[in-house]
Order: structure tokens, then sequence, then C-alpha cells
């Protein structure tokens, strides 16, 4: 590729298998066109520095450079790919080019978005562990535009004591059907992860307090059901708390909302065994 011109000189027959295009029709477009919009913006910034550390006498044409980078293909998709360049002088020309190699990185890319979701999710739950709860949940707070957030906090019931009567295999089935339950009874848009123990937290979006209330009672009583109908030994029952985000309470971020709710789902704990004890 010519660097000032940023227009490709000679093109491979692989690109076509790659992105669908022929040499031909790679090199009748400029060089952005082959690039996401982003991409392109980042590859000419680094042409820019590389060409004027070139002229400086660096980087020697051993000097190679990797990116990583989504380019579209003829049907419409993208595929990832993984860039080598170096820049040399032409020795037809005298003028500096910039001699590419690109291959598929696809399945590469596609493995470790496998282990970063893996990494995310609580193994036995299946929803949010709390590092990746309070990274996503703090992203949405962060993103709040005149939406409301409210933060759920549940503890399941006498989980103790499930645990220690019927063994921990039962104590975890109990775990992985609460959180079962959780995904069906919330939104897909809302936030749900397991904090530790027998804690989880939902952060839902919407734009009423009166909805996430409604949500919550509406997840209670579905559980409540459930446990009629189950035919098993144990029960699930949970005690939950919320709080709403409210920054003008002084309210400084989801540690601040998840201390609330907490605060308020062991007072709920404890209203509910003052009122079995009498």
């Amino acid at each position: 590729m010519d660097p000032q011109t940023l227009r490709f000189t000679d093109v491979s027959p692989s690109v076509e298998k790659l992105r669908g295009f022929t040499p031909q029709e790679v090199i009748a477009e400029p060089m952005d066109a082959a690039l996401t919009q982003e991409g392109s913006r980042q590859v000419r910034a680094l042409l820019a520095a590389r060409i004027d550390r070139f002229k400086a006498g660096e980087p020697t044409p051993e000097h190679f450079e990797i990116q990583e980078m989504e380019q579209p293909c003829k049907d419409g998709s993208t595929v990832w790919t993984e860039v080598v360049t170096t820049i040399r002088v032409d020795p037809r020309t005298g003028q500096a080019e910039v001699l590419g190699l690109t291959r598929d990185i696809t399945e590469r890319k596609a493995t470790e978005h496998a282990l970063k979701e893996l990494s995310n999710l609580d193994p036995l739950t299946g929803v949010l562990n709390y590092r990746a709860f309070y990274a996503a949940g703090s992203e949405r707070i962060a993103d709040l535009k005149g939406s409301h957030a409210a933060l759920v906090f549940l503890d399941l019931d006498e989980f103790k004591q499930l645990n220690d009567e019927l063994g921990h295999l039962v104590g975890d089935q109990a775990l992985s059907m609460f959180a079962t339950m959780l995904r069906k009874g919330f939104r897909d848009s809302d936030v749900i992860g397991r904090l530790g123990g027998d804690e989880f937290a939902v952060l839902a979006v919407s734009r009423t307090v009166v909805s996430d209330e409604q949500l919550l009672a509406r997840f209670l009583a579905e559980l409540g059901q459930a446990n009629s109908a189950a035919d098993s030994d144990s029960d699930l029952e949970a005690s939950a708390g919320i709080a709403w985000w409210d920054p003008a309470s002084g309210m400084k971020d989801l540690e601040d909302l998840i201390k609330v709710a907490d605060r308020r789902m062991y007072r709920a704990k404890r209203t509910k065994k003052e009122s079995a004890a009498e």
C-alpha cells in the first residue's frame, strides 16, 4: 500500500476467500473501504506516526507491527483479522511503501469471547459473578439518561439449615434453581448476579419506581407459587430489599445501592422471623 495516497497497489488473490472481494475490487477502493469506521481512524493515526518515525530513520525494515482489526466482507458481515505490517523503501520508486500480511482470526476471537463469558459467570448458577455484576451494574448506572434504576438484594431464607440438614448437593441445587427463577422472573435487560453464598442481586432499569416494586412483588409471589407446586423437601423462600438510584440522596455508586438494599433485606428477614415467632 502507498502510505501517501492510502491506496493498495497490490493485493493477494486470497483476499477473496477472506472477505469476498476480488483483488481488483480492493485496489479500486481507498484503504478506508477495507476497514470499519473505527478501524480506519486507528490505522490512519498509526500510519501517520509510523511514517514520521520511518522518515526519521526508524524503524528498520525488520520492524513489524501487529494489529487486530475487524474488516467488512462483501456479504455485509465482518471478519476479525490479524494484520502484520512493515514499512520499507520500494527499490523501484525510492518511496516508502507498506507491506502487510492479513490472516483470519475469527476462531481465536470466538474462543477468547467464550472464555471471557465463562470468567464472568458464577459456575454454579450461571448468573454473573460478583466482579462481573459490579462492572456491568456500574456501567449501566453511568449510562442512565432519564431512566430509573433499582437494586434488588435477595437472600435465601434458612439456607444454612438446608445445607446442614440435606447436604451441600441439595444446597447447590437450590441455588441453581433460584438463579433460574431470577432469570425467568426478571427482564432480559436486568443485570443479575450472585454476590456470594446465598446472596443475589438484580439491577433493574425502568421508568418508574412502581414498576420495580411490582416486578419484585411478582417475583416473590411466583416463588411462593413454585413452592406450593413443587414436590420437594426444601421450599425456596427469600427475603428481599430494594434501593433506588438517586444521586440527590448522596449515593455515589453501585456499592452505595448494594449497602442500602442489603440493610433493607435484613430488616425484611428480621420482620419475617418475628412474625413467624408470634
